[in-house]
């Protein structure tokens, strides 16, 4: 939940920026962690050392942390900061992940796994589609796709099934007679 002024500043957009900051418009410290000031951040972590864990007080559904403003905001240092301060990753982990892979940062993916993130199925999918080729290669170096890749055997004969039968078609169930239309499920 960033503020006008973040999207503004964000965004290069200086005159709508010093528009609202002439009608009282101020960054939140959450601001202050996506557009990468460490100096309010460290302040704000001397304040109280609980805000690296603080879920940001407008957002009371994703509670969000200063953590995933420096994530999303592209700013590995304020996000190193965070981690070393006590930023827990393990709720949000594949969120995190998810920000770094759109942003092509292998500099905060590196900084997630680093303090424990493992990244999942989505976060593989989210780097592919993101074609950065440079990005899929290191991760591919470093072993991260291996086991969020693994498919079961039972997924792929389930797979290996709805090929032979066309991409359209539902797939057979082992108790199913394969052409038969499928049964409902309300009937035994």
């Amino acid at each position: 939940m960033r503020s006008p002024l973040c999207v503004a500043l964000d965004r290069g957009r200086t005159s709508i920026a010093d528009k609202l900051k002439d009608n009282g418009a101020t960054l939140s410290v959450y601001d202050e962690a996506w557009m990468g000031n460490m100096v309010a951040v460290r302040d704000a972590v001397s304040a109280g050392p609980d805000f690296v864990n603080r879920p940001h007080p407008a957002d009371e559904v994703w509670e969000t942390t200063p953590l995933h403003f420096a994530i999303a905001g592209n700013q590995p240092e304020v996000a190193r900061f965070l981690c070393n301060e006590g930023a827990d990753i393990s709720a949000h982990e594949e969120l995190f992940l998810d920000f770094a892979a759109r942003r092509g940062s292998r500099d905060l993916l590196q900084l997630l796994f680093d303090h424990g993130a493992r990244p999942s199925r989505t976060n593989v999918f989210s780097i592919l589609s993101g074609r950065n080729l440079e990005l899929v290669r290191w991760l591919s170096s470093q072993g991260r796709f291996i086991h969020a890749l693994r498919i079961s055997p039972s997924t792929r004969r389930r797979s290996h099934d709805r090929r032979q039968q066309g991409q359209n078609s539902p797939p057979v169930r082992s108790s199913q007679t394969p052409g038969a239309p499928p049964r409902n499920p309300l009937h035994r």
